[in-house]
């Protein structure tokens, strides 16, 4: 008897919430590359509460993933957006654990969001000397409408030197609630 209670609570939760995430919910996992192509101009680094001395600009791209164990197999498929980016650092070594404050403009077809928060360097180091590893974690708003929507979440790699062979860019994980 008890194992069917607890059978039709699991069910009626799946059916009241759905299997995949809450109603409402949504998630939204790129790939970013920086791009010369994508300029951030003057108008997106005036919407940051900050003066930025560094701009990056990037296409945002779907991956695919290896359903057996969640490893990337194609980190870009097709070019879904935009990512603008103004950014102040004040830590020129990226000392690990610095932080830098972040701003970002996504722009994906109609859909555009601002996220604004820190990044925090973990490595200056890895996988070699001058190539910057790092993690933002930042608050998500619907451009349009200013509403706060939720969370953007990165592993970011950035390369200041351009050391040959690696390039700064992130996957990052927005989280939205509509």
């Amino acid at each position: 008897m008890k194992k069917m209670i607890v059978f039709f609570a699991v069910v009626g939760m799946v059916m009241l919430f759905g299997s995949t995430g809450f109603a409402g919910e949504r998630v939204i996992e790129v790939r970013t590359a920086e791009n010369p192509r994508v300029t951030v101009g003057n108008e997106i680094c005036a919407e940051a509460p900050f003066t930025s001395n560094v701009r990056l600009g990037a296409y945002a791209w779907s991956f695919q993933t290896r359903a057996s164990d969640g490893s990337v197999v194609n980190g870009m498929i097709n070019a879904v957006g935009t990512a603008k980016a103004c950014v102040r650092i004040t830590d020129f070594k990226f000392t690990p654990f610095s932080t830098a404050q972040f701003y970002i403009r996504f722009t994906f077809g109609q859909e555009d969001y601002a996220g604004l928060g820190l990044c925090t360097v973990t490595s200056n180091n890895v996988p070699e000397l001058g190539v910057v590893l790092a993690g933002c974690s930042l608050s998500l708003k619907d451009h349009a409408s200013g509403a706060d929507v939720g969370i953007a979440v990165s592993s970011s790699v950035f390369n200041p030197f351009r050391l040959a062979e690696y390039e700064t860019g992130s996957y990052w994980t927005l989280k939205i609630y509509e």
